[in-house]
Order: C-alpha cells, then structure tokens, then sequence
C-alpha cells in the first residue's frame, strides 16, 4: 500500500479508496463504480496486468461501436505455464452462449461507465464465487457485446483460484444456475 500511495501522490486522476473491512470482491467493485469519475471503467485484479496496448485499443473499439461493455483475449499464466484464451470471439448478442460456458475474465472488461451507472446493474455481494459470470449474464441479456479476439491482458492463476478448486467450482456454478433459473428472461431457455 505504501508503494501504491507514493506512485499516486500528485496524480489527480487516481483515487486510492480503503474500505473499511474486507467485504469481497463485489463490494469493492461495486464501492469503485459508485465512486469513479471517468467516461471508462476498466478492471484489474490483484496480480493480473494489462499488455500496454490494451487501454488504447479497448477504447478505439469502445468509442467506435457506442456498446456499453467490451472485453478481451487473454493470457492465462497458471504457475509459468502460459496459454492463451480466446475469449474475444463472444461477441454481439451473445448471452445464451455465455449461459453455457463463460470465459470472460473480469480483469479483460471495460464499460461505458455513464451507461454502467444507469443501468443499476451491480455485482452480487452476497455471494462470492460466480458473482462475475452473473453479471456479465445481466449486461448480455439485452446489450450487444463488443469482443476483442486479442489477448491483451495477463491473467495470473494458480492451483488455489476458484477457477481449479473442484469445491469453489461446485459453488460458483450452483450460484450461475440459481441465476438463471430465477432470472425471467433465461428462464425461459430452461428445456
């Protein structure tokens, strides 16, 4: 934290906000939300990076398509073992692909943060593991999805992450499917 607080002295535009208690993932990208001031909102967790053009060509595809959400490819480095995922290819109308398999990584997101604000959508703080597939279920159920079939974003795994922890996985897709199955819309896909 001390390092973090010495690089952002005297950079207006970066705001360092402390929660109080750790309340999980959600709460704090949810307290982020509420809080930003740019046009844009990006992720990025703990140790994960953005390649450096990743900002850059986000936004080009952002401003160009007007579509309030856009994410990217990636590289997944689990434990020096790099391998590309393609998840840029779900893209468009895209939601009922996503229902059945969703490789979206949170940090390969960005919003239209003016649409994300009025839209109401918020990642669920009562849960813990599936809350992102959740959410990007919300955007994508009406919203068209601008993929970028680029990885341009590092996301770093271990044996521990939710991703490969059998039990965590159990979790994660009882949550995703109490979801869909309550959710008025893809309920309907339910046969």
């Amino acid at each position: 934290t001390h390092e973090i607080k010495e690089y952002i002295r005297n950079k207006e535009s970066i705001k360092l906000i402390r929660l109080a208690r750790n309340s999980g993932v959600s709460a704090a990208r949810n307290r982020g939300i509420r809080e930003s001031s740019g046009e844009f909102i990006a992720f990025l967790d703990s140790d994960d990076e953005f390649e450096p053009s990743k900002i850059e060509i986000q936004l080009k595809y952002m401003v160009a398509s007007m579509a309030p959400m856009s994410h990217t490819s990636y590289s997944r480095n689990m434990d020096g073992d790099i391998s590309t995922i393609y998840s840029g290819i779900y893209r468009g109308h895209c939601e009922r692909k996503l229902m059945y398999s969703c490789p979206i990584a949170t940090p390969t997101v960005m919003f239209n943060a003016k649409w994300l604000k009025l839209s109401g959508f918020k990642f669920d703080e009562s849960i813990g593991i599936g809350e992102d597939t959740i959410f990007w279920l919300q955007v994508a159920r009406k919203n068209y999805v601008i993929g970028i079939n680029k990885p341009l974003t590092i996301v770093h795994a271990h044996g521990g992450s939710h991703a490969y922890d059998a039990s965590k996985q159990i979790i994660g897709f009882k949550n995703i499917i109490r979801f869909l199955l309550n959710d008025e819309y893809y309920s309907r896909f339910d046969q």
